[in-house]
């Protein structure tokens, strides 16, 4: 009798005309191998964030319509099953004007410095290690908490408030 290998979830957390984000588990520790997905036609391009579990799929909607996409996925790589849902990093936005420009603007950076990369890092990477290596060089000049922890802590607050508020609307 055959063992059958148990599927590997991808949740779909963005389908945008010609932009399908999915989201690997969690606890993935292995890169997958997301090259294979440039063999499909229409895709144009393919990249894994390895800080968020995402693989972002860039295609030509004139070609390939997403749920013809996400089934030639699927067909093409049996040990995935990809479904829709809320994504375990997800943080509910409102979607007013500012929330779309201010967040378009940052997803079209993240995207250029991405590419400018060679898809090595990206702004979730490239911040986050800034900010470290700023906090020690304060720390060791000044032995005191750093004034951007204020700001920070405060957009925080902010951040929490809006998604707890957003639960119970």
């Amino acid at each position: 009798m055959a063992v059958v290998a148990s599927k590997e979830i991808l949740t779909l957390i963005q389908n945008v005309s010609g932009r399908l984000r999915l989201q690997f588990p969690r606890d993935k520790r292995d890169i997958p191998d997301v090259d294979q997905f440039l063999e499909l036609p229409g895709v144009l391009e393919v990249t894994y964030n390895m800080l968020t579990k995402s693989l972002l799929v860039q295609y030509n909607p004139q070609i390939i319509t997403s749920d013809e996409l996400m089934n030639g996925m699927e067909r093409y790589c049996p040990w995935i099953e990809i479904r829709t849902g809320k994504a375990w990093g997800e943080v509910p936005f409102g979607h007013d004007i500012l929330s779309q420009v201010i967040f378009g603007s940052l997803a079209k950076s993240n995207s250029y410095v991405r590419k400018k990369l060679g898809g090595k890092a990206d702004l979730t990477s490239i911040v986050p290690t800034a900010m470290v290596g700023w906090s020690i060089w304060e720390l060791i000049r000044r032995p005191a908490r750093p004034g951007w922890f204020d700001i920070l802590r405060a957009v925080e607050i902010y951040v929490v408030s809006i998604a707890s508020h957003q639960r119970h609307v």
